[in-house]
């Protein structure tokens, strides 16, 4: 049992580590859950105060009408194995962890450094733990999407910029709220 708290990233961060055990044997079967309950009020009232929550109550990332984040209790469970045991017991492959990469700027509850130095970064690592893929490979993309308009502009940036040919984009917040650790 490994307990993880990364704010929005708790559940990728996750999903990494259990990836990294699989990958090196230490492991055959991981399930990884995230979590995340209410905001405590405390915080509820600090991001409030930076803007961060949607006014309208609706989160809409990466629109026009984006006015800010909903927090929302959610969860999430995947249970990930090794190629072997998922063959020896015939289960249809639905996906693959290739290779992950995380970073943290500590800069601001909900802004990004500007510049995307960051995401250069990280995006160079991941490419290169893929053995050299090129961007041009990826074909999809889950943004962050927090819905604040600061955050969204430095991400759609990040991407128009390091990947010519856009892949397919989604923000799972839009539909499910900003679960933060869950998501």
């Amino acid at each position: 049992q490994l307990n993880l708290n990364s704010a929005s990233s708790t559940g990728a961060q996750a999903l990494a580590v259990a990836a990294r055990c699989i990958t090196r044997g230490e492991q055959e079967l991981m399930v990884v859950v995230g979590a995340e309950p209410a905001l405590p009020t405390l915080l509820m009232e600090a991001n409030q105060r930076t803007g961060a929550i949607a006014s309208s109550g609706s989160s809409r990332p990466l629109t026009a009408h984006r006015s800010g984040m909903v927090p929302r209790e959610a969860a999430g469970c995947l249970v990930l194995e090794s190629r072997q045991r998922a063959e020896a017991r015939g289960a249809v492959v639905l996906g693959r962890v290739v290779t992950t990469a995380s970073g943290c700027e500590a800069h601001h509850l909900v802004a990004p450094l500007p510049g995307q130095a960051l995401s250069d970064h990280l995006l160079a690592r991941l490419l290169q733990g893929a053995g050299g893929l090129e961007a041009s490979a990826i074909d999809w993309i889950c943004l962050h999407a927090t819905g604040t308009r600061r955050f969204d502009q430095e991400e759609l940036q990040f991407v128009r910029r390091a990947f010519p040919n856009v892949p397919w984009i989604s923000a799972m917040k839009r539909s499910l709220g900003h679960g933060l650790g869950a998501a």
